[in-house]
Parts: C-alpha cells; sequence; structure tokens
C-alpha cells in the first residue's frame, strides 16, 4: 500500500461555439448552443373578493332582408329581445345588402359581438329566435332589419366574486417564468447527445410575452399566458479533461500519478453576444507514488529475506506491506 494525497489544480476554461477543436495553448474547447422555445397557460388561484354587476354578452346574427342596399349600424346598437331585454353592439358594422332579384329578396347577414344592457344572471337567456332594432320603430325597416342567436347569452353576474389581486399577478408571473425555466432547461438536456456537458447557469433565459387573464373559471382561478426563450452553451467534458490534463502534466511532480481524480466547475460567465463561456475548473486528484509491479517482481527474485525487507521498505512513498 502506497502513501495517498490530496492534490487540487485549478484551471480557466474557454467555451467556444466557433472553435472546432481543443487549443491548448489558450485553454479553448469546442462548444455548442441550444435553443428552445416554449409557451404555455397555466392556472393560479385568485384571491381578491369584490362585489360585481358583470353583463352577459355572446354572439348574434343581424339580417338585412330590406333591400340591396348596405346599412351601417354604430356600436351601441340596441338588439331587443321579445320579452324587452336589450343587447347593444360592441362595434360598429356594415350589413350587406340582400340579394334582389326579380322582386325577390334573398336576406344578407352579418355576425356581431354584443353584450347586455344591464348586468346581472337575467341577460343570461337564449338563443333567442328574433331580435329587433328599437332604432327602427316606426319606420319600414323595422320589418326587414332582425336578428337571432343560436348560442346563449352568458357571463351575466351580480354579487360577491374572486378575483386576481396585483400580488396574485406578481406571484403568477415569477411562478410562471421558473415553470417554462425549468421546462427549458429539461428539454435542452434531453437535446443534448450523450457526453456533452450543460451546467448550471450555462444559459439565457428569457421572458418573450407575459399576457394576463384576470377572469377567474369555476374554480376561482385566474390564467396567465406565457412565451419563453432560452439558450445553452454546453461542451464536451471529454475536451474538458483532455485541456485539464495537459495543464497538471506540467504542475505534477513526476514521481507521482493520480489514482482517482474529478473536475469541479465553479464559477462561470456565459457570453451569448460572442458564443462563449469562461469557466473556473478545480482538478481533485489522490496522488500515489506509483510501482512498477513487473520491475519490482525482477527485483524480488533470489532475494532472502532480508534483501527483501531492505527493498521493499526502502521504496519511495510506502505506507504498508
Amino acid at each position: 500500500t502506497t502513501q495517498k494525497t490530496n492534490w487540487d489544480y485549478e484551471a480557466s476554461l474557454l467555451v467556444g461555439k466557433d472553435t472546432a477543436t481543443v487549443d491548448l495553448a489558450l485553454g479553448k474547447v469546442p462548444g455548442k448552443v441550444f435553443k428552445q422555445r416554449k409557451n404555455g397557460q397555466l392556472n393560479y388561484p385568485a384571491t381578491g373578493k369584490k362585489r360585481l354587476n358583470k353583463k352577459a354578452g355572446g354572439m348574434a346574427t343581424i339580417y338585412n332582408n330590406y333591400s340591396s342596399a348596405p346599412q351601417s349600424l354604430v356600436a351601441s346598437t340596441r338588439l331587443e329581445t321579445p320579452d324587452g331585454k336589450v343587447f347593444r353592439l360592441t362595434e360598429s358594422v356594415v350589413v350587406p345588402g340582400a340579394k334582389v332579384d326579380g322582386g325577390k329578396v334573398t336576406p344578407s347577414s352579418i355576425a356581431v359581438k354584443v353584450i347586455a344592457d344591464r348586468g346581472g344572471e337575467d341577460y343570461n337567456v337564449g338563443p333567442i329566435d328574433k331580435f329587433t332594432i328599437p332604432g327602427f320603430r316606426r319606420t319600414a325597416k323595422y320589418d326587414g332589419f332582425y336578428a337571432d342567436s343560436v348560442e346563449p347569452m352568458t357571463g351575466g353576474f351580480t354579487g360577491e366574486a374572486a378575483y386576481p389581486t396585483e400580488e396574485d399577478i406578481k406571484q403568477a408571473k415569477e411562478k410562471s417564468a421558473l415553470v417554462l425555466e425549468d421546462s427549458l432547461k429539461m428539454l435542452i438536456r434531453n437535446e443534448a447527445s450523450q457526453g456533452l456537458k450543460v451546467l448550471d447557469g450555462a444559459g439565457k433565459f428569457v421572458v418573450l410575452k407575459q399576457t394576463v387573464n384576470p377572469d377567474v373559471n369555476d374554480k376561482n382561478e385566474f390564467s396567465i399566458f406565457v412565451d419563453a426563450e432560452m439558450s445553452v452553451l454546453a461542451f464536451q467534458e471529454s475536451d474538458a479533461n483532455a485541456l485539464i490534463s495537459d495543464g497538471v502534466k506540467k504542475e505534477l511532480r513526476s514521481d507521482l500519478k493520480p489514482k482517482t481524480f474529478s473536475l469541479v466547475y465553479g464559477a462561470l460567465k456565459p457570453d451569448f453576444v460572442k458564443g462563449e463561456m469562461t469557466i473556473s475548473v478545480t482538478y481533485q486528484a489522490q496522488l500515489e507514488y506509483p510501482i512498477d509491479v513487473e520491475k519490482l517482481k525482477n527485483q524480488l527474485v533470489g532475494k532472502s529475506e532480508l534483501e527483501l525487507r531492505a527493498l521493499l521498505f526502502g521504496m519511495p512513498g510506502l505506507a504498508n506491506t
């Protein structure tokens, strides 16, 4: 058994995406940039409470059964249900002219978005077979222009409801960014081929877009859409071993050899504009005095016990036999 000693060797490693081979003189190894982009919508609990008077809304179809001339309708134009509930256009529209052929009129139509004139559940109605347009009352257009809806109006509500507070939104943005960052890291690690080293901190994570939808679902959760991108600079660990081993040979005493060793990566500084990254590396080894077994065998042949003892215990770096 030989004596063993621990030894650390510190070096700096430069990884470059434009480097083709290991450069021992510059301490540089080839690198490869991996880039991934991902988006997703995540839900979070809304902890705020407030009194709401939300208006119902939905889609309706307006028909022109009056003439071949188009008809402009301004935003807030009223559509009235048979029982007197009023919905208004959310934006201005132009209803196309009807097709008139030989005195026969074929109605034209256009889909429009409408919202209730008042808040509350009473306006969650429909489908509606026929809306009238009160603005045309007492004119010939009153019978020629009308509307219907094939889907019910929804969203009307009066009462206490959950809503996302500023703190809810702040935490949701932070958590969503972390979720996508972890997901992108996993995608890149899976993409990187075997032997490539991907270090923590060797990536650049950018949130491209975050859009909050404050409307809550039936679980009192609001949603946030996040779009993010990550770039990572990786390298072959075998290249790093070759580079560090070259430096070790120059520093290590010739009568000592590494029995075990490992590379410990420290502080790193990526520069994705240049496509480079500097890394501090510590080579940690357990050193021992090497024994030339074949030479020793030849030396032992034909020796007396006394000579054997003198030979063995005179070996450098011997711990015990």
